[in-house]
């Protein structure tokens, strides 16, 4: 596929996007209550940062939400409430953060997190390819993560041997 939209279908997005905004400020201007409040502060955040809020469309990369960090963040909000709604100690959180982020990252290339924490205290740890000195980029595949992870973990044991 391509990597951004073209110019035209940009500037068409854009001047759409520019005019709700628009509307939106025009619209809550001068009206009191929490409704209108939110409506005017959203409008002028989106005016102010529209670079920001519409990067999916010049770089098809970026996803169009962010429900995927959203989801990341959530077990650690959970795990905050469930325990009083606090940390104990800031290097409890790291610690959960770093345990989470690996189990997050070995997910999404299709492994479960119970062989991703047995291959961490048994081989060493699972590294996606990218991670891999020597290997080129890669993107989660949908199906075959064992060929990159055993092509990492072979690339790992031929330089450790020279």
């Amino acid at each position: 596929g391509q990597a951004r939209l073209g110019g035209q279908e940009q500037e068409a997005i854009r001047a759409a996007c520019r005019a709700a905004a628009r509307d939106g400020i025009a619209a809550n201007q001068g009206r009191k209550g929490r409704l209108a409040s939110d409506g005017l502060s959203l409008a002028t955040r989106f005016s102010r940062s529209e670079d920001m809020i519409l990067r999916f469309i010049t770089d098809l990369a970026v996803p169009f939400t962010s429900n995927q960090a959203e989801r990341d963040l959530r077990h650690a909000k959970v795990q905050m409430h469930a325990s009083g709604g606090h940390w104990r100690t800031l290097l409890g959180l790291a610690d959960y953060a770093i345990v989470r982020s690996y189990l997050s990252t070995a997910a999404k290339w299709g492994i479960q997190p119970l062989d991703a924490l047995t291959r961490l205290f048994t081989s060493g740890p699972w590294l996606p390819p990218s991670a891999c000195p020597g290997l080129a980029a890669a993107s989660p595949p949908r199906h075959h993560h064992a060929r990159f992870t055993h092509a990492c973990q072979q690339k790992r044991v031929h330089t450790q041997a020279e």
